[in-house]
């Protein structure tokens, strides 16, 4: 298995593919299936008041639970405010480098 970047979208048989080996996201004849999980997934969100039903995600990238230095990274490292070698927490071995 790899663990590389992976597609913006997932969707798997998972009784004909346990190992979710196949991504059907692309597959046009699955776009039904993606808009009514879409659909579901979206309602599920506004119903429990989550922010990101609301346009206002980032609210997760900005929470307190860390010290300032290690808030927002990865729009800090895209802006080159950080780097890999000054990211600190984060090892040189995570960054990709290929498909950027």
């Amino acid at each position: 298995m790899n663990f590389g970047r992976r597609g913006d979208e997932e969707l798997y048989a998972l009784r004909s593919d346990p190992e979710c080996t196949k991504n059907l996201a692309t597959n046009p004849s699955f776009n039904p299936t993606k808009r009514k999980l879409h659909d579901k997934l979206y309602l599920d969100l506004l119903n429990q008041g989550d922010p990101r039903a609301y346009g206002n995600g980032e609210v997760f990238d900005n929470y307190p639970y860390a010290d300032e230095s290690v808030r927002n990274f990865y729009n800090r490292y895209m802006n080159g405010e950080l780097t890999k070698e000054s990211a600190g927490w984060v090892a040189p071995s995570d960054f990709e480098t290929e498909g950027f």
